[in-house]
């Protein structure tokens, strides 16, 4: 997978977004959603990536993230994923969104027949405290703002419930302590 965006290989902070071609919304499809989640969780406990915020869209997902490896781990997390999503709707039979995947695909991908996910991640350096409380905020109210939800804590695939409320979601935020 070719990325152009660059990091600094550190354990600085970054928030970053990756979308699914088109825009399909893959992950209202639970064994897509679980996969994504299998991939994330992975990554946290065996190669050193830590989670501070998150939300999963229905076409694609947000991060406030670092490891000294995240160009690796980005394209590692987007392969997993995007090998199960095919396998599901392959399972499926799902001849439309598979053909989206095929008439999606970039011409210099001879590897593969179809492209899940739009290149790169757009990793976008946390600088200071008010940036990242702005990310964070953007994160956690990207579902109310396109009208999943009335209220952030509504939005179980994000970590605004793991901040504001302490109940651990589907994602481990790294550093957080959760009341029992």
């Amino acid at each position: 997978m070719r990325t152009r965006y660059k990091t600094k290989e550190s354990s600085s902070r970054y928030f970053i977004t990756s979308t699914i071609v088109i825009w399909i919304p893959v992950f209202n499809n639970k064994q897509n959603l679980d996969a994504l989640i299998e991939a994330i969780t992975y990554s946290q406990q065996q190669k050193e990536f830590k989670v501070f915020d998150y939300v999963v869209m229905p076409e694609h997902f947000h991060l406030i993230c670092s490891s000294d490896k995240l160009v690796i781990i980005i394209q590692s997390i987007k392969s997993y994923t995007a090998k199960r999503i095919i396998e599901n709707y392959e399972k499926e039979n799902n001849k439309r969104i598979l053909e989206q995947f095929i008439q999606s695909k970039k011409g210099h991908k001879t590897k593969s027949k179809y492209q899940v996910w739009q290149e790169g991640f757009k990793p976008k350096e946390i600088l200071s405290d008010d940036m990242s409380e702005q990310k964070s905020n953007y994160i956690h109210f990207n579902p109310v703002k396109r009208g999943l939800v009335g209220s952030k804590l509504d939005y179980v695939l994000s970590s605004a419930r793991d901040y504001f409320l302490r109940k651990q979601g589907r994602i481990i935020i790294d550093g957080l302590d959760y009341e029992n």
